[in-house]
């Protein structure tokens, strides 16, 4: 741990990030390349990002630069979709709907949000009340420089290219306004000048720590501002991220630790932090299977194999999925196993399957078998396999593998009941596993802005 102990805040700050940059820009290139900058705020963020390119470049470590349009997400709850106010502080900005991007360029009085399409000029309307969050996100405009032989990371998933959220990836060419990405073994073309799909990316230096949620790297560097609140979920996620070795930069190590006790009652070692939130996240997946249904008293039981109706749960709480129980090496449940579920062909997608829970989650027993027989094992690539093992006297069990376990949930929430889904989307989903003709539409928008029934008082 290494604390600035002198001089105002302001100039602790700017000390604490000329040493980070130091750090990070005089390590290997093997080093530098294993290595991620975890902060929790975005204007910190920005500011190492920039800041160490600026010095690879002065240093002659990077070749032909150009400037480039990026779309840089902009976090916020459900709840706020819903608020017409929230809406009015976003103008300027803008709103990916579907797989289609608006300008929100106003608000009128009755809530109404006023919306350009980017890719055709065309004027569209929503009410915030019948936003749906699953197809919306909200994104600033940004500009950045870039260059050859710079790694960069996806923000969002490309279906399209087949590569995921925080990919990276390394620019290999710059010629006029595209950008040769090689990403995953491939070389990739991006336009970010034209394509709005394609403003997606962002430097690798530094990631914030509600980002960094379900990745791990071999070093982490972690910076901490005296102004920042050390909640236990931010710490457990900073912490938590490195595989071999994680560096701690604090402008105010006793306002951090004094913090980090006030926010969580005691003061904890950095073990402690860890096992506290491993049981949080059981028992947040666990009042998740008790709040899902048995998959018997839905259609879906004439649509999945068996073994799946007698174990699983159908939830709905993010998506449509099921859910199978993942217990320790006790026998003990630590989370769930969420596999997306199509609800009118009853199709599951194992390979886009998470685990969520606890680190120590291992096993999805399929069938309990006899004591005296022998038990059969399968990875989670082998699941179909195992549904088809017909020797009921043996137990089946499931072992997760790395990619599954690996996946962290995207909030960490401290122990609190679970958000209860709203009647509208309760009727939608349960409609679907009631009628294979229909289909869940996207979020529709108005050609013009809908016309509010004017009550007279009698």
């Amino acid at each position: 741990m290494k604390s600035a102990s002198s001089g105002k805040a302001q100039e602790n700050d700017n000390q604490m990030i000329k040493m980070v940059i130091d750090d990070y820009v005089g390590r290997t290139k093997e080093a530098r390349d294993n290595t991620v900058i975890i902060t929790p705020l975005n204007a910190d963020r920005n500011q190492l990002n920039e800041n160490i390119h600026e010095v690879m470049q002065s240093q002659q470590r990077l070749g032909k630069s150009a400037r480039v349009p990026i779309l840089q997400r902009i976090n916020h709850q459900e709840a706020d979709l819903k608020d017409s106010q929230f809406w009015q502080n976003q103008l300027g900005h803008i709103a990916k709907i579907n797989q289609h991007y608006f300008e929100i360029t106003g608000v009128s009085k009755e809530g109404i949000v006023s919306l350009v399409n980017r890719e055709n000029n065309q004027e569209k309307y929503l009410s915030p009340l019948e936003v749906n969050p699953a197809v919306v996100a909200l994104f600033e405009d940004k500009t950045i420089e870039v260059s050859e032989g710079e790694k960069i990371r996806l923000t969002t998933t490309d279906k399209d290219r087949n590569i995921a959220n925080n990919d990276r990836g390394m620019i290999k060419r710059i010629e006029d306004d595209k950008l040769y990405i090689e990403l995953n073994g491939k070389l990739v073309t991006y336009q970010p000048q034209k394509e709005y799909a394609d403003r997606h990316l962002d430097y690798t230096y530094a990631i914030t720590s509600y980002a960094s949620q379900g990745a791990s790297y071999p070093y982490v560097i972690v910076y901490e501002v005296a102004s920042t609140i050390a909640a236990m979920d931010n710490t457990y996620v900073e912490l938590s991220r490195a595989k071999e070795h994680v560096q701690l930069y604090l402008s105010d190590g006793d306002a951090w630790m004094k913090n980090l006790t006030k926010n969580s009652g005691d003061r904890v070692t950095a073990h402690d932090i860890l096992n506290k939130q491993e049981d949080q996240l059981a028992r947040n997946e666990i009042r998740i299977w008790d709040n899902s249904k048995e998959v018997g008293n839905t259609k879906l039981a004439q649509k999945i194999d068996q073994t799946l109706v007698e174990i699983a749960r159908f939830s709905h709480h993010h998506r449509p999925e099921l859910l199978l129980p993942v217990n320790n090496e006790h026998g003990i449940q630590r989370g769930n196993l969420h596999i997306p579920v199509g609800v009118y062909t009853g199709k599951t997608d194992i390979e886009e399957a998470t685990y969520k829970g606890a680190s120590d989650g291992i096993y999805i027993v399929l069938n309990k078998g006899n004591d005296e027989n022998s038990v059969n094992l399968y990875s989670l690539s082998q699941f179909d396999e195992a549904l088809k093992n017909d020797k009921k006297d043996h137990s089946i069990v499931i072992e997760l593998d790395n990619i599954a376990k690996n996946e962290i949930p995207e909030s960490l929430p401290q122990d609190r009941e679970i958000e209860k889904i709203n009647d509208k989307q309760d009727i939608t989903l349960e409609s679907a596993l009631l009628h294979d003709d229909e289909k869940i539409p996207d979020l529709q928008l108005e050609e013009e802005p809908p016309k509010l029934e004017k009550k007279t008082m009698k």
